[in-house]
């Protein structure tokens, strides 16, 4: 297996991974430590575990495209230098 490919996520399984994470947050944080949280975007407002999810679901997921993004451009940048390197 090419090692390129060995290191791509799944964008499914990336997330099944940030939703299941971030409802885990959502229950660490506002279920066993009792914590409080507002979100309010456009006039939408959630609150306790709600809000908790919203946000660390919005977090992870630009994590997760930034790493994407990142792995993307090094693999670009790796295929690139095989062709210049045949040529």
């Amino acid at each position: 297996m090419n090692n390129s490919n060995a290191a791509s996520i799944n964008p499914i399984s990336a997330y099944t991974l940030i939703f299941v994470s971030s409802l885990l947050a959502a229950v660490i944080l506002y279920g066993l430590l009792s914590s409080t949280g507002i979100w309010e975007s456009k006039g939408i407002q959630l609150g306790g575990a709600a809000a908790g999810f919203v946000i660390f679901f919005l977090l992870a997921n630009r994590v997760f495209h930034s790493l994407q993004k990142l792995h993307t451009e090094q693999k670009n940048n790796n295929n690139q230098q095989r062709i210049d390197a045949l040529e």
